[in-house]
């Protein structure tokens, strides 16, 4: 069995995220902490063996976020280095590696190691032409001078909080009270803000930077109408 760094708890509730992305297959697994709570599916023929191949489903999800850290880790400097898009967060990548293998007929027998983390790159590129949704945040953080950056990149880093390949860092141009703003209200850890953004004193943003007073508009009023596109990312 893989050893991994993520604690069982952890892999638990994140097991029950990605499955929830399924309702096919979670619909069938017994809740063991509220076994009279589940809602019983319509009746089927054949809800055993659709109850013992969710029970292999969770199983096999189990082991691969197991083995998730060790892959990820050894792509990680290279594809930084060339721009290539990571995930975000183990979650995100288990739902999409989910969806991948379950195009296979044995799915079961596949392993995170058997699937190029390259094929997710090119996913995410495809979804990432086709969406300009933060063109709008975009415009308006450039028009009050918060930012100096192309649309394409300012894109790029809100979808994967990472810069892509070749590119240099957006300039926040007001003081970084006001990045440590929107670095909070739109969920960017800081190594990710300095990763993919610079300062006018090319210095670090850190929590050291944090005002007790709130930020003068429009920025709170821009961060408040836009912040509630994470949630469907």
């Amino acid at each position: 069995m893989a050893k991994s760094i993520f604690r069982p708890e952890y892999i638990e509730i994140a097991v029950k995220e990605v499955l929830n992305s399924f309702a096919y297959i979670s619909n069938h697994i017994h809740d063991e902490d509220n076994p009279h709570e589940r809602e019983l599916p319509e009746p089927d023929n054949n809800i055993e063996d659709k109850e013992k191949n969710s029970l292999f489903f969770r199983m096999w999800l189990t082991e691969q976020f197991k083995r998730y850290d060790k892959v990820y880790n050894a792509v990680e400097r290279n594809f930084k280095e060339k721009g290539i898009i990571l995930p975000p967060e183990p979650i995100d990548f288990m739902r999409w590696f989910t969806k991948f293998a379950r195009k296979s007929q044995d799915y079961l027998t596949v392993k995170i190691e058997d699937i190029h983390l390259i094929l997710y790159h090119e996913e995410r590129l495809k979804v990432l032409y086709k969406t300009e949704r933060w063109d709008a945040l975009y415009k308006e953080l450039s028009d009050n001078g918060y930012i100096w950056a192309t649309p394409e990149v300012f894109n790029y880093v809100m979808e994967y909080k990472q810069l892509p390949g070749g590119n240099e860092k957006i300039l926040w141009r007001t003081v970084k009270a006001d990045a440590i703003a929107f670095q909070k209200g739109f969920q960017f850890e800081m190594k990710q803000l300095n990763r993919c953004f610079r300062s006018n004193d090319e210095k670090p943003f850190t929590l050291g930077s944090v005002s007790k007073v709130d930020r003068k508009e429009p920025l709170r009023s821009i961060i408040d109408k836009y912040k509630s596109q994470l949630e469907s990312q």
